[in-house]
């Protein structure tokens, strides 16, 4: 029997546990915390994370001297260096041979291996990645959209990648208010705005509730047939004049430093300008998801015999 625990040590901490190659539990920080999305703070972190692995090891009948290999990974980690020395962070004194490593950077890779391999695929297929707060690459930027090739047999191939300045963080708050700069890049960020403007923050941190507003959009009609947020030009896609729409719409303000936002709903709840645009959004989404990555990406995958949409996620 081999067993093997994988953790993320970063936002949406989580540890999962496969025997004999088969998924048999998986468990998030915020279950055995009550915190959101895991977020505790940094000294009670490697503490936290133990009895968590205690927890998924303990459901099975297993301990920590029962594993025999032990792989993490973060969205944190800037170089394979950091990579390979993120289990000595949390303290496990294992043995080196049984500690193994996602190659640096690994979150976007960890979001298509999980679509894959828990999927019923025994065909070559594509993984794509939309997930503006993947790993950092270097001091200045982040993954952003990923695309994998996998194979029933042998490693995954990357096929292409976007990164985005780490420093950039659409809806970022500033004296209070939140901001978007004019010129929105990338399929997640523009998730990220229109969430916000929806009133979608979780309170005291920098994320978004994106989930509301994919649940938010089954109550809407789209405000307009022609695409307001997203639109599809050849091969390339295009988000020129999404701030625009939103500002149009009164969900922000254009100033000359970029776009204040102004979430607001009634007290009593959502009006159907809220429905509505959360349905724009999640209908102009959809189309782009299917055409991206580009034509170039996809002829260095003609083997691929479909493609999977491993994660969808915006930047917190």
């Amino acid at each position: 029997m081999t067993v093997i625990v994988g953790l993320n040590m970063s936002h949406d901490s989580a540890a999962a546990l496969i025997v004999d190659g088969q998924l048999r539990g998986a468990l998030a920080l915020e279950r055995t915390t009550g915190v959101k999305r895991g977020v505790v703070a940094h000294h009670a972190y490697p503490a936290a994370m133990a009895r968590l692995i205690d927890a998924i090891l303990a459901d099975q009948d297993l301990g920590r001297r029962d594993v025999d290999h032990w792989i993490a990974t973060s969205t944190e980690t800037r170089s394979q260096g950091e990579e390979n020395g993120l289990l000595e962070s949390l303290g496990l004194l294992t043995d080196p041979g049984s500690a193994l490593a996602l190659p640096h950077p690994g979150h976007h890779l960890a979001h298509a291996s999980a679509a894959f391999y828990c999927s019923t695929a025994d065909r070559p297929a594509a993984a794509l990645v939309i997930d503006a707060y993947g790993s950092r690459i270097g001091q200045n930027a982040r993954e952003q959209e990923s695309a994998f090739l996998f194979q029933p047999a042998g490693e995954p191939r990357l096929l292409w990648r976007m990164v985005r300045p780490s420093s950039r963080i659409a809806g970022r708050r500033r004296d209070g208010a939140l901001w978007i700069p004019t010129d929105l890049s990338g399929i997640g960020e523009v998730y990220r705005a229109v969430t916000l403007a929806l009133g979608f923050a979780e309170p005291g941190s920098t994320y978004d509730d994106a989930g509301k507003t994919m649940g938010l959009a089954s109550y809407g009609k789209p405000l307009s047939k022609e695409p307001l947020f997203i639109h599809i030009d050849g091969d390339q896609i295009r988000f020129d004049g999404a701030a625009d729409h939103l500002a149009d719409l009164g969900f922000a303000t254009r100033t000359t430093d970029g776009y204040l936002l102004r979430p607001s709903h009634s007290g009593s709840g959502f009006d159907h300008q809220h429905f509505d645009l959360a349905a724009q959004l999640q209908g102009s989404s959809r189309p782009p998801v299917w055409r991206w990555p580009p034509g170039p990406c996809r002829r260095q995958a003609p083997a691929a015999s479909c493609w999977l949409a491993a994660a969808s996620s915006t930047v917190p």
